[in-house]
């Protein structure tokens, strides 16, 4: 099946849909990019959430999910936003949805070395799923190993302060980055954007 035929089924039920398996559809589809970050719409609703203009919230939500509904940071806004005008049904919707997408992460490793490094699509994922560990950021390295690439993250143990490491194998990111430098000559202002998407998926 096609990303979005399984997008629309998880759309309508996603308690039946294989949330990997979606994952990895999108990887395949022409509308992956792995470093899709839209800041302004983000900014724009954690601010109307702080003043609980959840009009605002909602307009800012659906111009994420439609840019990409496999936002995990944009599905756990949601469910705040609805828990707000209380509407259970779509509130306990969007907890399945971030919660698949964060569980096909989890399964594809543990994070504590390279060849259990979690197995992510997006630069978003990796912030996502630390932001749901508790952990904080205090250093970020690209590494290689055996011919795969990954971020490691140097962070506080939310429980004992010691410092780990938790590894995200980044081949899907980094291949879709190499192709696109292979097709085109980046002009200064691309390699400018390209220098900054690290920092947008910190954002």
């Amino acid at each position: 099946m096609t990303y979005l035929q399984l997008l629309e089924d998880a759309k309508k039920d996603p308690d039946k849909v294989d949330f990997t398996a979606l994952r990895m559809a999108y990887t395949q589809s022409s509308s992956y990019d792995p470093f899709r970050f839209d800041s302004e719409a983000h900014a724009i609703l954690s601010q109307a959430m702080d003043k609980r203009d959840l009009t605002s919230a909602l307009n800012a939500l659906q111009r994420l999910l439609d840019a990409y509904y496999l936002d995990i940071h944009a599905h756990m806004l949601a469910i705040d936003i609805y828990e707000n005008l209380r509407a259970k049904e779509k509130e306990t919707f969007h907890m399945k949805f971030a919660i698949g997408l964060l569980d096909s992460i989890m399964h594809s490793g543990d994070g504590t070395k390279f060849d259990r490094a979690f197995i992510v699509i997006s630069t978003q994922e990796e912030y996502a799923l630390l932001k749901v560990l508790s952990l904080e950021i205090i250093m970020q390295s690209l590494r290689e190993n055996m011919g795969h690439q990954y971020d490691v993250f140097e962070c506080p143990h939310p429980h004992t302060g010691k410092i780990i490491e938790v590894y995200f194998n980044v081949d899907l990111p980094m291949g879709w980055l190499d192709r696109r430098l292979g097709r085109i000559k980046l002009t200064d202002t691309e390699r400018i954007e390209l220098d900054e998407w690290e920092d947008i998926g910190q954002a």
